[in-house]
């Protein structure tokens, strides 16, 4: 075959710019600090990086599940707390009411305490969250759980919620669950009714219904922390699982620094001595030409 200017012109061209492409590509991978500019330079390991922002974004939607339950949880317990204190405080002036020595006035004044921790109570089993869900109505979270006579009115089913792959919890407790059924509060009202006659008969009485009330509230409460800490334990393991995860992400798709500059560096080389070529090849087909 006949080397013409044409041809030698044509593989100035190619190998010049093959130097440049090896180089720019090179250049690259160090500054952006990955090895895969496109998927087609590497099926497999795109494949591989696509399968692993797959189970990303699902520990991600565990990971926001997750959250949701365990601030529902947290305002549960919460309140779950609140409402044995104030049925302990109950519980405290059943006792000193009950005695010989208190006189039926003093019983009559009582009566509106008890009064203002019945409202009290009532109060916190119809607790709303900020984004307008009813705390204790089970799945029916648009409707107060009890009404003013504390009557249950919400569902009996309630949510759980898988945190994890494979992991489900309660999100929910329910109203009658935690403040009884019949609830708590008619319990406050008989109560109050019997301070109000001087009924020391059923004032005594109510000294073991709410012992009995608050040991069970107590039962439920130890069961929404029991929940709770898994919930937190969850927590953990979903930001191991999402690390090890990010980090075989980062070795298939992140370049090894002191590599891609190795190869930038044998790039440059290889681009300058085709620089270099380009001149020769260049310097003899002048001379050819003025021969």
């Amino acid at each position: 075959m006949r080397v013409t200017e044409a041809l030698i012109s044509q593989f100035i061209n190619q190998a010049n710019t093959a130097a440049k492409s090896a180089v720019f590509k090179a250049t690259q991978k160090v500054v952006s600090g990955k090895k895969l500019e496109s998927p087609s330079e590497d099926l497999v390991s795109a494949q591989r990086i696509l399968h692993l922002d797959g189970i990303l974004e699902e520990l991600n939607h565990f990971d926001r599940a997750r959250a949701i339950v365990q601030a529902d949880l947290d305002a549960t317990d919460t309140v779950a707390f609140a409402a044995i204190n104030t049925m302990t405080n109950a519980l405290e002036t059943a006792v000193q009411m009950a005695n010989d020595t208190v006189n039926p006035d003093d019983r009559v004044a009582e009566a509106e305490a008890v009064e203002s921790m019945r409202e009290h109570i009532l109060d916190l089993a119809n607790t709303k969250l900020s984004d307008g869900r009813f705390l204790f109505s089970g799945m029916a979270e648009d409707i107060p759980p009890f009404d003013e006579n504390g009557v249950y009115q919400g569902s009996t089913d309630k949510r759980t919620v898988e945190v994890m792959p494979g992991f489900r919890v309660e999100q929910q407790t329910l109203g009658t669950e935690l403040f009884g059924d019949p609830s708590i509060i008619k319990t406050l009202d008989l109560f109050v009714t019997a301070l109000q006659a001087n009924d020391t008969v059923t004032i005594s009485q109510m000294i073991t219904e709410l012992d009995d009330a608050i040991h069970s509230m107590s039962l439920e409460h130890v069961s929404i922390g029991g929940r709770l800490k898994n919930v937190k334990e969850t927590e953990v393991l979903l930001e191991d699982l999402t690390l090890r995860t990010q980090i075989q992400r980062a070795e298939s798709q992140d370049v090894d620094l002191a590599s891609a500059i190795t190869e930038l560096n044998t790039a440059e080389l290889a681009m300058s001595a085709a620089i270099e070529a380009s001149k020769r090849l260049i310097g003899a087909s002048a001379l050819r030409w003025l021969s």
